[in-house]
């Protein structure tokens, strides 16, 4: 479907979780395309993904899928200004925090922060928003899962935090038991399914180049007296 006919459905749809499901689905797959990347924010998509994943914060596969969209917008320094202005942080944030048993959302939303995180303001924004708490708890609960793990010390580095210097923050801690499972919808009929792609955790993208990132500032955080990385 045409970018713009899916974000319209979308909007036209605020409350059918079937439809925001997809929208956001298809907006993750095609955010993938540089060009698309930036039509979407161009369009208005952003806030349609924001508003799906304020509006449906219990659903676990939308908020994957919001945050995978967010992680590929936000190499887009224009994309990087919208979500930071309409409150992409705190969503984000919200999201990992609401679902700290989801390995997908922690490394998905440490990306998001990651790439969000190129300029003084963001990464001040961040820390504020409580991103940089959200990063910690990622690394402490999946410390024993490379992949998230990784993503989440990649993220500490975009935001000027050495992770070799805070381990004493990064003491593993055990998940939480996951909450009751609702009951789900029934299966769309085949036809539509096979038209739609499963969301995978993608690594990390590199918007910067190391010479790029060395420029990112690295005085926002300091260490306290028991080396929790803390706003200066």
């Amino acid at each position: 479907a045409d970018l713009c006919d899916v974000i319209a459905a979308m909007r036209r749809h605020p409350s059918e979780v079937r439809i925001q499901e997809r929208g956001c689905e298809k907006l993750w797959i095609q955010s993938w395309d540089d060009e698309n990347s930036a039509a979407i924010g161009r369009v208005g998509g952003i806030s349609t993904i924001l508003g799906a994943m304020r509006y449906f914060p219990e659903n676990q596969h939308l908020q994957q899928c919001g945050c995978e969209s967010l992680q590929n917008l936000a190499n887009n320094e224009y994309n990087c200004d919208v979500i930071c202005e309409q409150g992409g942080i705190d969503i984000v944030v919200a999201a990992m925090n609401h679902h700290i048993n989801n390995a997908g959302i922690q490394q998905c939303g440490c990306s998001a922060l990651a790439n969000l995180a190129g300029t003084e303001q963001r990464i001040v924004a961040i820390g504020q928003q409580g991103g940089l708490h959200a990063i910690l708890k990622a690394a402490q609960y999946y410390a024993d899962e490379e992949s998230v793990a990784s993503t989440a010390h990649q993220a500490l580095r975009a935001l000027g935090v050495d992770p070799n210097r805070v381990q004493q923050a990064l003491v593993p801690q055990a998940r939480p038991p996951p909450p009751p499972q609702p009951i789900q919808p029934a299966a769309p009929p085949a036809a539509i399914a096979a038209h739609v792609r499963s969301p995978k955790v993608s690594p990390l993208r590199q918007r910067r180049s190391s010479q790029e990132h060395d420029q990112v500032p690295k005085q926002v955080f300091r260490l306290d007296q028991h080396g929790f990385p803390i706003m200066k």
